[in-house]
């Protein structure tokens, strides 16, 4: 038994691919997407750094420049880019615990994700991360997806139904 390189799982050496995350264990032939180092060091790091840079530049030099309106209606880019870089580490480490055994879905990597991390987060946690608890596939992109699209709507909502009456 060998681990895939992209996962950690234990794999067959005579299977072509890894029944965890369906990936080659081949280098080579890994695609971009699916490679968990390039998730965890080029991707979700990029979001979050696009996301703040984004936002330091729209309230802190370019905050004249816009109306009040164009601010407010920028805002979830922003937020929505941060959030898809934090919920796709979430989502690694949701997706780690499930390779390793430690889960046995998706689900149960969060949940024992949340449980291993600070009171305060925990309770953060039930609120900000709270669209990770339905998701069912093993994907942390495809948890960063839905959790930045949750948040997207959410905001627009905000921005479009409630802010104008304020």
């Amino acid at each position: 038994m060998t681990n895939c390189v992209n996962c950690g799982a234990p794999i067959d050496p005579t299977v072509k691919s890894c029944t965890w995350c369906g990936t080659s264990y081949t280098a080579s032939s890994m695609n971009f997407f699916k490679n968990q180092k390039t998730r965890k060091g080029a991707i979700y790091p990029f979001f979050i750094g696009a996301g703040v840079f984004f936002m330091f530049y729209l309230y802190g030099f370019a905050f004249d420049s816009f109306s009040e309106t164009m601010l407010v209606n920028l805002s979830p880019l922003w937020f929505c880019s941060i959030m898809f870089g934090i919920y796709g580490f979430i989502g690694e480490k949701a997706v780690r615990f499930v390779t390793d055994g430690k889960a046995k879905n998706f689900r149960e990597g969060y949940s024992l994700w949340q449980r291993q991390t600070s009171p305060l987060v925990l309770v953060f946690g039930l609120f900000l991360f709270f669209p990770l608890n339905f998701i069912r596939r093993l994907s942390a992109l495809w948890a960063a997806f839905v959790g930045a699209l949750f948040w997207m709507i959410l905001l627009m909502l905000f921005i479009h139904g409630i802010f104008p009456s304020l």
